[in-house]
């Protein structure tokens, strides 16, 4: 077993190696906010501003490129899978209920954001980590992004596997750390604070402490601070740490993000665009040709408007020098930078909602947007394996901490809201979880939404599947709209229950009382009723169960149809007096409270 202080060395050696990684992403981060005539001070070992001497320009290609990249990346909720143990119900029951626990996980957590934020790391640096782990204080899962600044491996090693830890750097206030460790507060009091990587040294937090929480992979847990352990535990399960990475190379650990190499690239266009504003500059305030005898003074001309220069005539006239236009491949020049630039990039007019010269052709358009989408799908599968891996971290601590079982708010299929059991008895011992390919990111949404539409055109699925998986805008609406009739088919259903007659129209959504009572005909609740209520809602549903034919429903269009048929006894059944105050949604709340759902 590794001792402490040779662990604390390899984080040590670690840090100080990839010093020179770091130094490009402090170069990467000032060249996309536009801070780009800098050089590097070794004495202070930091970047400066340049002395602006030559009137550079500083034309910022960079900042729109990332965020077109950045929003072709942007996430929604995936489709997320869950395989059975077994093929046995109990094992299948269990798999869905981990799916309901990680879309709980997803939304409870804000995971959108962490996901959108490692997005935003891994195109700008080309890696990022997430890190998911227990909140003992909050009492629940939680998943945050760690910026590669704040990751640490062993020495050499091309990926996790191979490094023997792996350590997520933090800083936290000397307060918080001697109120969790009061045995250590001399030692925290003593502490010099460390400047982070990415904080100029003026921008340096103050009181704030370097904490190193390191995974061991002979399972050991341990928080490190100032080279000693503050606390030492055990890690179970899957690496809780899993990488992202923009682009990954052989033989490499840290990924080559967007923006590195299109970095001398930017310095070329500037460079080029400095030469046109000096010319420019030149020709709008031309040298003077002064014949010595003619008398004007090294201080005469200013280049002010309505300048008078006075000189002797028998000297010789003063004349201005036109400056020589700038030929043309000079323009060319910056033009080809700047398509260089997108090449290099993987991003081209298109993609950021410019005119494409030349292509008219909405095919053409969609084939040139796709590809620069297809450039993207290596680091799209690279998000899509780190979000399942973090996924199936987050259902095995769950099932370790969630022991006594938590009530929790979720959404049906129908989007409505209902509370949920979550315990460790519900979710699958070993998950493995999958991501269904091109359900994870916005860009794709329309290339989904036309599949969808095809397969409907083609009959292959019906509208009822071919609404629920158009998941956007149109999907929303059915969701909204399907929520509504469920619950009205609820209603109905706690009126049977409750012994009133009712009435079921024929431009009704059948189908939704057909899922309603055909779902409570197979819960417990329905053989705790009378069988006279029982019977009751079993002729409804083998009314609803046959079908009417088009003569029929022309009869019965926008009138009601009186179920069930015959109607019940007085004794088990009654219509619905004007006065009766009937609240369905009482009684539903009434019979639902059992299931723990919100009506």
């Amino acid at each position: 077993m590794m001792e402490i202080r040779d662990l604390a060395r390899l984080v040590a050696d670690s840090k100080k190696e990839r010093e020179p990684v770091v130094r490009t992403w402090d170069l990467i981060s000032r060249y996309v906010a536009g801070k780009q005539s800098l050089s590097f001070d070794r004495k202070i070992n930091q970047f400066i501003r340049r002395q602006r001497t030559d009137n550079r320009v500083v034309i910022n290609r960079l900042l729109g490129i990332q965020r077109t990249v950045v929003a072709k990346l942007q996430i929604i909720y995936p489709s997320v899978g869950v395989l059975p143990a077994s093929p046995s119900s109990e094992d299948i029951a269990k798999a869905e209920l981990s799916e309901e626990a990680i879309q709980y996980n997803f939304h409870n957590d804000n995971m959108k954001d962490t996901l959108n934020e490692h997005i935003l790391s891994l195109v700008q640096f080309g890696t990022a980590a997430l890190h998911t782990y227990y909140d003992a204080d909050q009492d629940r899962v939680t998943t945050k992004n760690v910026s590669p600044y704040d990751l640490f491996v062993e020495v050499g090693a091309t990926n996790l596997e191979e490094s023997r830890f792996v350590a997520v750097r933090s800083f936290v206030q000397k307060e918080v750390l001697e109120e969790a460790y009061p045995n250590q507060k001399s030692r925290i009091e003593d502490y010099t604070p460390v400047k982070p990587d990415d904080k100029p040294a003026n921008e340096t937090l103050a009181d704030r402490c370097e904490i190193f929480e390191v995974y061991v992979d002979d399972g050991r847990h341990l928080i490190m601070f100032d080279g000693k352990a503050l606390y030492e535990g055990e890690w179970d399960g899957s690496h809780p740490v899993c990488i992202s990475r923009y682009t990954k190379l052989p033989r490499e650990f840290w990924g080559i993000g967007l923006i590195e190499p299109c970095l001398e690239l930017q310095n070329l266009y500037n460079q080029a665009r400095t030469q046109v504003l000096k010319n420019v500059e030149l020709m709008s305030n031309p040298k003077w040709l002064i014949p010595k005898t003619a008398g004007v003074s090294a201080d005469s001309i200013r280049g002010k408007a309505g300048e008078k220069i006075y000189y002797n005539p028998a000297g010789g006239t003063p004349q201005q020098l036109p400056a020589a236009p700038l030929p043309s491949y000079v323009f060319d020049n910056i033009q080809r930078l700047q398509s260089e630039i997108q090449d290099v990039a993987g991003i081209h007019n298109i993609s950021m909602g410019k005119r494409t010269v030349g292509v008219t052709s909405g095919k053409a358009i969609e084939a040139l947007a796709a590809q620069d989408t297809g450039q993207l799908q290596l680091t799209q599968a690279s998000i899509e394996s780190t979000t399942a891996h973090t996924f199936g971290k987050v259902l095995q601590l769950m099932k370790q901490h969630y022991t006594e079982g938590k009530m929790v708010a979720m959404f049906d299929t129908y989007g409505k809201a209902v509370f949920k059991e979550l315990k460790s008895s519900n979710i699958v011992d070993d998950p493995d979880v999958f991501i269904n390919s091109s359900s994870m990111f916005q860009d794709t949404k329309q290339t989904r939404d036309a599949q969808v539409v095809e397969l409907f055109q083609l009959q292959l699925i019906d509208k009822e599947t071919a609404m629920r998986e158009l998941s956007f805008k149109t999907g929303t609406g059915y969701r909204l709209e399907k929520a509504a009739t469920m619950s009205h088919a609820r209603e109905a259903l706690a009126a049977v229950i409750a012994g009133f007659e009712i009435e079921i129209m024929a431009n009704d959504d059948i189908d939704a009382f057909k899922s309603v009572f055909s779902s409570f005909i197979k819960s417990g609740d329905y053989y705790d009723l009378p069988e006279e209520t029982q019977d009751v809602i079993a002729s409804i549903l083998n009314a609803l169960l046959v079908p009417l034919d088009d003569a029929a429903l022309q009869g019965l269009e926008g009138k009601p149809v009186v179920y069930p048929r015959p109607a019940p006894e007085p004794s088990s059944a009654r219509r619905i007096p004007s006065n009766a105050g009937f609240d369905p949604q009482a009684i539903l709340e009434e019979n639902a409270e059992a299931a723990g759902e919100i009506p």
